[in-house]
């Protein structure tokens, strides 16, 4: 199955689940309902959410008010519970978290959320968060959110200000084989060494209709702290991490070791890393990216949109633009074979069709070991025009017969909507690469023939577009 199509039914899923959850509950005599509110009993249960975990059992369900719930320490998750905001204080199905705010303040008491399985014996767990904001976080691992063995379902919640020393601003993910699902959330202004949105370490990830905007990675060369390092010990592809500390990055995501990794959707924008990856730091991994859009992020080193090392990574439907750090040979996407255990020769390779990639100072770099194929390519013209839209060092680069050097015409790139304007010369002129939906989740093809870039024109949209749940803080 495609990547983007078992998301589809992923969210799908969400929905049903969503909407029939309150019935689906009481159908079952061992689900219990616990509610919080900031006002206690006898409007809900509870006021404090630490009371409301300690007396879930397996499977329940809170479901929170909305207010502002400050911690004095973090909230530590060790079954398969539903946290779900977004409620009025009558509860009445479903929740409206747009409107209905539910904060969890860690005030930087530690993280705000852990969710931790058995190490030994190995007993994973499955919880799911709905709805929440969650900010003030402040740990070693994961600011917002620390998943160890723990295999979550997020949605619809909003992530921001959150710190972390080592990895994970926003989130800190390590798993093994287990699924972890983020799907409608926004990731913003989170920072972390690695990963300042978010880093997923040896899982099986699939993001969503996620917006990850204006996070940053310090990647600094530190000593990890020995607590991550036994931990993540339980991976499969542990012994593909460099065994000496290095630097890396990723201002939006760090991917290391990923078993899978599935991004369709998803928008990746304004992030910095202070070393590599502004918006993606990979290496180890197996990725599908799909109608992805990944914008306007900063490198100070190399990669200022993707920077890649022994890595396989598909991508379709991909808009790449102004990725820039005001260096001509710092590309928007950078490729690196395995310079950390060369005997093993892991190299890279990347696929990418019906791709929009302008405006950056040059980009594509394929450095020795290295493999980039292209199909379908709009490269920009004139004011979008890439300096150098590419550079082999050793690498090999395959064009592809169909590759077009024009203005784009992104209907308001400054205040960041890259839709298509009805005039661009990416619409009708890509390839069929089995993706028949876009970015919005409106139908392709419209029209004669497939568009390049992550969003297919409609004259007249089919439905309304699908954004993720954006909340001002």
């Amino acid at each position: 199955m495609r990547c983007v199509n078992m998301i589809h039914r992923l969210v799908v899923l969400g929905l049903v689940f969503c909407l029939s959850s309150q019935q689906a509950l009481f159908a079952k005599g061992s689900i219990t309902v616990h509610t919080v509110c900031p006002a206690g009993p006898p409007v809900c249960n509870y006021d404090d959410l630490h009371a409301a975990v300690a007396a879930a059992k397996e499977n329940d369900v809170i479901q929170i008010a909305a207010g502002d719930y400050k911690l004095s320490s973090t909230l530590i998750i060790t079954q398969s519970l539903t946290l779900r905001g977004g409620y009025t204080t009558d509860f009445t199905e479903p929740p409206n978290p747009r409107i209905n705010f539910t904060t969890i303040d860690a005030q930087g008491n530690g993280g705000v959320i852990q969710m931790r399985g058995s190490i030994s014996p190995s007993l994973p767990i499955s919880p799911t968060l709905e709805g929440l904001r969650l900010t003030g976080g402040k740990a070693d691992n994961g600011g917002g959110v620390e998943s160890v063995n723990a295999y979550p379902t997020i949605r619809d919640s909003y992530i921001f200000s959150n710190s972390a020393i080592y990895n994970g601003g926003g989130l800190d993910l390590v798993g093994d084989i287990g699924q972890i699902t983020l799907v409608g959330n926004t990731i913003v202004s989170n920072t972390a060494n690695e990963g300042g949105g978010i880093s997923a370490f040896s899982t099986n990830l699939y993001l969503t209709n996620n917006v990850i905007l204006s996070n940053t990675a310090l990647g600094e060369l530190i000593i990890e702290n020995t607590r991550s390092l036994t931990e993540r010990a339980l991976v499969n592809q542990a012994q593909l991490k460099p065994s000496s500390p290095i630097r890396a990055g990723g201002g939006g995501l760090f991917l290391r070791s990923q078993n899978v990794t599935c991004l369709a959707n998803n928008i990746i924008q304004d992030n910095l890393s202070k070393f590599r990856g502004g918006g993606l730091y990979m290496d180890y991994s197996q990725a599908n990216f799909t109608n992805n859009l990944v914008v306007d992020n900063k490198s100070y080193d190399n990669g200022n949109g993707l920077w890649a090392l022994a890595s396989t990574i598909q991508m379709e439907h991909t808009t790449l633009a102004r990725n820039n750090h005001g260096d001509s040979l710092n590309p928007a996407v950078m490729l690196v074979a395995d310079y950390y255990a060369p005997d093993l020769y892991l190299p890279t390779r990347v696929m990418l069709t019906n791709s929009i990639i302008v405006s950056q100072e040059l980009g594509l770099l394929a450095t020795s070991g290295t493999t980039v194929t292209l199909e379908a390519t709009l490269w920009g013209n004139a004011a979008w025009a890439n300096t150098t839209d590419i550079k082999g060092e050793g690498g090999y680069i395959y064009t592809g017969t169909l590759n077009l050097w024009e203005d784009p015409r992104f209907a308001s790139p400054d205040v960041g909507d890259y839709h298509l304007r009805p005039d661009s010369p990416a619409i009708d002129v890509g390839v069929n690469a089995g993706v028949y939906t876009d970015i919005d989740g409106e139908p392709r093809p419209y029209g004669a023939g497939f568009d390049i870039g992550a969003d297919e024109y409609w004259a007249n949209p089919p439905q309304k577009m699908y954004l993720p749940l954006v909340l001002k803080p």
